[in-house]
């Protein structure tokens, strides 16, 4: 019978070397609970005495053996409260981690221990009084940066090399972040966010993120906790990928729901993105290469970018392409009027004065002219019905009035968005590709194999009868010219 020393539990363990298995056998089980039974709050000579004890075992018969490695993994998952602190349970990781995951997919049962004891390091026991949390935390976080890097090698790795191992390995990591953000969401995207913001790992981070807020995870309003919130606003400000523009908007219309109140301290961003992304075939002109002058002295991301976000590292567009189209505004322009519905319009009717009116940086270089703002928004304002905002609210009291959401899900802030959107015949074809907001995207090209709107869709369907208070109407065809706008006089009535 075991005493209950470190020492009688690796003789109980390298005398099993042999017939390790998972689930492990009762005597290695019983040798673990006399253990803990002995030493429910062990010190620091006896943690480490056990880290000595548990690493002779694996030198001696764990490391050359790896149908091995699960029970091993098995047998340090119960004792990891007795081996925290002074960086143990990370060197376990450098010492397990290349051979975990070159054996995760022959080895029966290695793939879920793995995932098991991860999981466990990464979600730690948050008590404000345990003087070992600090440690565990410093513990989750470099294990979650480790994690991340190591996803994204092994990603890039699956897409180049068309590596079948690599891309299984891609699978198991990327179920253990996700589970782990859904435990501590703001530690998730916090991570997340150390990767977003370095251009060559942007595409592949913001798919992840697609993927994490298409489960709709709980607590995800604490991505406005985070600097990846707005990051994620710069990204869409500065990019001029089309790959990453699409991805980062799918993830925006995504979460507005959960940040209906939030949304009106960053309605300037979210309307100066909504005219980027409307007039986009003139962001990827604007970012061809073209001849310059030797006496330059400044550079593109000089004359583009304020002084406040001269660091922002600019992804931009990765093939030459002819695609020039915006991506999908549909949905986009359904929240933002469902939101804010009396800004918006306000935005639209006078763009320039409005971001003047809220101080926002670059105000005055906005190169739009408000009646091209008001001709191409035209299409998806015939989609919707009059909110009653604009009977109950002014302008000022929208931005105040939190009551409205106070009491809302995420879902019923969709719905209450959704429900104010009517697509008549004329834009059936708008609809459809509306679903493409919710489409799997690849991550190795830049353009998507069907822009996700097409250009008939954001030519405006003019007419002169129509106006801008009309709640529906149908629009006979007209003739554009060669930027898609119409060239019929405009009778909106935006004055």
């Amino acid at each position: 019978m075991s005493s209950g020393s470190s020492k009688d539990l690796s003789k109980t363990i390298s005398s099993h070397a042999a017939k390790l298995r998972v689930p492990l056998p009762d005597d290695i089980q019983r040798g673990i609970n006399a253990y803990l039974d002995k030493h429910p709050d062990p010190d620091e000579p006896e943690s480490q005495r056990l880290q000595d004890e548990l690493l002779s075992v694996y030198q001696s018969c764990i490391r050359d053996v790896p149908s091995r490695l699960a029970p091993f993994l098995a047998i340090l998952l119960p004792l990891k409260p007795n081996i925290s602190g002074s960086g143990r349970l990370l060197s376990w990781w450098d010492k397990l981690s290349v051979p975990v995951l070159n054996n995760i997919g022959a080895e029966k049962g290695l793939a879920v221990v793995a995932k098991d004891l991860l999981l466990a390091i990464l979600v730690y026991d948050e008590d404000e009084d345990d003087a070992k949390t600090p440690e565990a935390k410093a513990t989750s976080n470099t294990l979650a940066e480790t994690l991340f890097a190591t996803w994204l090698a092994q990603s890039k790795a699956a897409l180049e090399q068309f590596d079948d191992h690599a891309k299984f390995v891609v699978e198991q990591i990327q179920f253990i972040l996700i589970a782990f953000g859904k435990r501590r969401p703001k530690d998730f995207l916090t991570t997340l966010d150390m990767f977003f913001v370095k251009k060559d790992s942007r595409i592949l981070t913001l798919s992840l993120l697609c993927e994490f807020i298409q489960q709709q995870p709980p607590h995800l309003h604490q991505l406005l906790q985070t600097p990846l919130f707005n990051n994620i606003l710069k990204c869409l400000q500065r990019d001029t990928s089309t790959r990453v523009i699409s991805l980062a908007m799918t993830a925006l219309v995504m979460f507005l729901p959960h940040m209906p109140s939030a949304a009106a301290q960053h309605l300037p961003a979210l309307f100066n993105i909504y005219s980027r992304m409307l007039f986009w075939y003139r962001e990827r002109k604007a970012a061809e290469p073209r001849p310059r002058a030797d006496d330059d002295e400044k550079s593109e991301k000089d004359i583009s970018l304020p002084e406040q976000d001269q660091s922002w590292d600019r992804l931009s567009y990765l093939l030459e392409s002819e695609d020039e189209q915006v991506p999908e505004l549909l949905h986009y322009f359904t929240f933002l009027y469902g939101l804010y519905p009396i800004n918006f319009m306000s935005y639209i009717r006078k763009p320039q004065r409005y971001l003047r009116h809220a101080k926002f940086p670059g105000a005055d270089d906005l190169d739009i002219e408000p009646t091209e703002i008001r001709q191409r928004s035209e299409p998806f304002r015939r989609l919707h019905l009059l909110h009653p905002n604009f009977f109950l609210l002014t302008i000022e009291s929208e931005l105040t009035d939190n009551n409205r959401w106070q009491k809302s899900e995420a879902a019923d802030v969709v719905a209450e968005c959704m429900a104010l959107f009517v697509p008549g015949e004329d834009a059936q074809g708008l609809v459809h590709r509306s679903k493409a907001l919710a489409k799997k995207v690849a991550v190795d090209s830049d353009v998507p194999e069907q822009p996700l709107l097409d250009e008939e869709t954001v030519t405006p369907y003019q007419s002169r009868h129509t106006s801008w208070r009309n709640t529906t109407s149908t629009a006979p065809h007209n003739t554009t010219d060669n930027d898609g706008l119409s060239k019929q006089p405009s009778a909106l009535g935006y004055a």
